[in-house]
C-alpha cells in the first residue's frame, strides 16, 4: 500500500540498527518486524509466516530512507450520546438522585486526546519486485502457509516508520449527567465525572507504523496479483483515482478501525480505533 500506514498500537516493536534496515540482506534477527516479512492479515503483525526465512533483497531493490524532524502528533476524539430509561431505586441512587421510579434521562459524553512528540521520524521504504514476489514465494514457509489453496493471500510489509527520542501523553475523560423525577420534567439531578491522565515520559525507539502490500490469488486468477486497488490510494489529488481505504481494510479482517487522512502528504494513516476509546 504505497501511500497507507497502518500506525501501530504498542511501542514494544525496536526496531532494528539502521545498517541493517538498509542492507535488506533478510536477515531478521535484529528485530520483531521488518522489511520483507509476510502476514497473514491485520491481526497478526506479531507473527510473520516467513520469521527467519526473509528473502534478501535484490541489487536493484533498494531500501529508501527519509526523516522528519521534530515530529508531532496529536489527536482528539469524542463520543456523545443520550437516553431514557425507567429507574428502579438501586439505579437511581448510584446516579445520586434518590428515590425515582419514574423516567430517567442520561447523557453520555467521552473525549479521548493523545500527543505524540518525537525528535525525528524515520521511514523506510522499498518497492518490491514481480520477481522478489515469486521467490518469496518459492520458500517452504509461503508454500506451507499456501497449500493446496485455490484462494489466497498474505501481505508483505514494504515500509516502517521508526518513533526515535520522544515521548507520549493522553487525556481521558467520562462525564455521566442524570436528570430524574416523576415526571418529564426531570426535577433531580445528578453528575459523575471521570478524568484519566497519562505521561509515559521518554519512550525509546520504536516502530511507529508499516506500510504494506498485499499478494493475493483468487479462484478465477490463473496468476497472482500484487495489491493494485492501493498503488493509488491517494486523497484529494486532482486527477488520481480515490480510494475508499475504510472499505479495504474492513474487507482484510480489521473491524475497529480509524482512518486518518493527510491531504497534505496525500497519505492515509490507519489506526486502530481501540486505542482512542479503551486507553
Amino acid at each position: 500500500m504505497d501511500k497507507v500506514w497502518f500506525k501501530l498500537r504498542q511501542t514494544h516493536y525496536p526496531p532494528g540498527p539502521e545498517k541493517a534496515i538498509l542492507a535488506g540482506n533478510g536477515d531478521d534477527s535484529h528485530a520483531p518486524l521488518c522489511l520483507g516479512h509476510c502476514i497473514a492479515d491485520l491481526k497478526h503483525i506479531d507473527f510473520p509466516i516467513n520469521s527467519g526465512a526473509v528473502v534478501a533483497f535484490p541489487m536493484r531493490m533498494n531500501v529508501f530512507q527519509s526523516h522528519v524532524i521534530d515530529f508531532k502528533w496529536e489527536r482528539t476524539s469524542g463520543f456523545a450520546t443520550s437516553l431514557a430509561l425507567v429507574a428502579s431505586a438501586p439505579v437511581a441512587a448510584a446516579l445520586g438522585l434518590g428515590t425515582v421510579k419514574a423516567s430517567v434521562g442520561l447523557a453520555f459524553k467521552r473525549s479521548v486526546s493523545k500527543h505524540e512528540e518525537y525528535e525525528r521520524l524515520d521511514t523506510y521504504i522499498v518497492q518490491p519486485s514481480r520477481r522478489y514476489v515469486e521467490q518469496c514465494l518459492e520458500t517452504d514457509e509461503l508454500k506451507r502457509y499456501i497449500g493446496n489453496k485455490a484462494d489466497w493471500s498474505f501481505f508483505l510489509i514494504t515500509g516502517i516508520r521508526v518513533a526515535r527520542a520522544g515521548k507520549r501523553s493522553g487525556e481521558s475523560t467520562k462525564n455521566v449527567v442524570a436528570r430524574g423525577g416523576p415526571d418529564q420534567a426531570y426535577a433531580e439531578s445528578g453528575t459523575l465525572d471521570r478524568t484519566e491522565k497519562i505521561e509515559e515520559g521518554k519512550v525509546s525507539d520504536f516502530v511507529w507504523a508499516i506500510r504494506l502490500a498485499k499478494i493475493h490469488k483468487g479462484f478465477l486468477m490463473t496468476d497472482w496479483s500484487m495489491g493494485p486497488y492501493t498503488r493509488r490510494a491517494t486523497f484529494g489529488q486532482e486527477g488520481e483515482q480515490q480510494v475508499d481505504v475504510g472499505a479495504v481494510v474492513e474487507g482484510e479482517g480489521l473491524s475497529s478501525f480509524q482512518v486518518v487522512e493527510d491531504d497534505d502528504l496525500g497519505e492515509a494513516i490507519v489506526m486502530d480505533a481501540e486505542q482512542w476509546g479503551n486507553d
